[in-house]
């Protein structure tokens, strides 16, 4: 299936929400105690992650439905997988890890050698909890989670609807039960999402134009109940609202459907600066954060703060944002583009 240039569109939107919350987090984290502009919008970025994780579920369906039961296939699978996380996650993480020991940043993180392999493979290999020393890393943890467990269906059919089926009805259980699943990357609810994204993908190729628009309608209603209702940071959404997971899940899937499907039935342009932040999307959620920092101790040095300044607010999130699409122009996109034949992929293959 051809890509789908809303569905890449959204990947930019998703980066940059979550950048947008990460200079709200820094400010604060700068200046303790003050109030942050534009705090009433801000705090509600995170929800950038929960919506990349839906399109993440749809985007796997979508680039490898052709692969389920085809054993043949998983080294394929494997290798177009680990080429779009990985090279780029470790330049930056490399490059993140000298800083902070030379001094240039915070090394709030562990060198111990199981975890700095956890960090780098983005597996739970240490016993210990892992603090990445790129904190966004926390969400890749998941994303290859999912790999592993999509990976299933392409092993065997019958084998991997049956684990992830089993799969999601533990984390359903668990967090109904109030266990402490809730700390458990295998139980986390953040898991839903991918499923959802799946979902979405499956009804995303019935859709009609009319279906798009009550999908699209249905989720704008969802999406407005919770901000009109909640007014959460990312640790008491998670922690004191787990079940929220199950508003916000199918409120993004129905966004996702809606906007895809009118793409589909309407045949929508979408403007190219969109679609090249859907590009650049990985690259601007992976240096964005250090980028933020960076600002922000420049600026307090200069006697100057984010937190009272909405100029200054934009100015720094702006610069994240541009960081990070010349991260993608220097660093990742070359860098998949050289290391793409050596692990015999087609081009059109490397964006999925």
């Amino acid at each position: 299936m051809n890509s789908i240039r809303t569905i890449q569109a959204m990947r930019g939107i998703a980066a940059i929400a979550v950048a947008f919350y990460h200079v709200y987090i820094i400010a604060r984290q700068v200046s303790p105690g003050s109030s942050v502009v534009m705090e009433q919008l801000a705090r509600h970025g995170f929800m950038g992650v929960n919506f990349f994780f839906v399109l993440s579920g749809f985007i796997i369906l979508m680039a490898h439905e052709k692969d389920i039961g085809q054993v043949d296939r998983l080294k394929n699978y494997i290798s177009k997988r680990a080429l779009r996380i990985y090279p780029a996650y470790w330049i930056f993480t490399t490059l993140y890890v000298i800083a902070a020991l030379m001094g240039l940043g915070d090394s709030d993180f562990s060198t111990k050698p199981l975890d700095l392999l956890s960090s780098y493979t983005l597996l739970q290999i240490s016993p210990d909890k892992v603090v990445p020393p790129l904190k966004v890393a926390w969400t890749l943890f998941y994303e290859v989670q999912f790999y592993i467990a999509f990976s299933l269906l392409i092993v065997s059919r019958r084998l991997g609807f049956t684990l992830l089926g089993i799969w999601f009805a533990s984390i359903c259980v668990g967090l109904a039960s109030g266990t402490e699943a809730v700390d458990s990357r295998l139980l986390s609810p953040w898991n839903v999402y991918f499923f959802v994204g799946m979902a979405v993908f499956i009804l995303y190729k019935r859709i009609s134009n009319f279906g798009a628009m009550i999908a699209g309608a249905a989720a704008a209603c969802l999406l407005l109940y919770y901000f009109l209702t909640y007014n959460l940071d990312i640790h008491e959404f998670h922690r004191e609202y787990g079940y929220l997971h199950f508003l916000l899940a199918p409120a993004f899937g129905l966004l996702i459907l809606g906007i895809a499907g009118l793409e589909k039935t309407q045949n929508w342009s979408i403007p190219y600066p969109l679609q090249f932040l859907g590009d650049a999307s990985y690259s601007i959620y992976l240096v964005h954060s250090a980028v933020i920092s960076v600002a922000a101790i420049v600026l307090r040095k200069i006697g100057l703060h984010m937190h009272d300044s909405v100029g200054l607010y934009l100015i720094v999130f702006a610069s994240s944002v541009i960081a990070g699409c010349a991260a993608y122009l220097i660093v990742e996109r070359p860098l998949t583009r050289r290391l793409k034949p050596a692990m015999f992929l087609k081009a059109s293959q490397v964006n999925s």
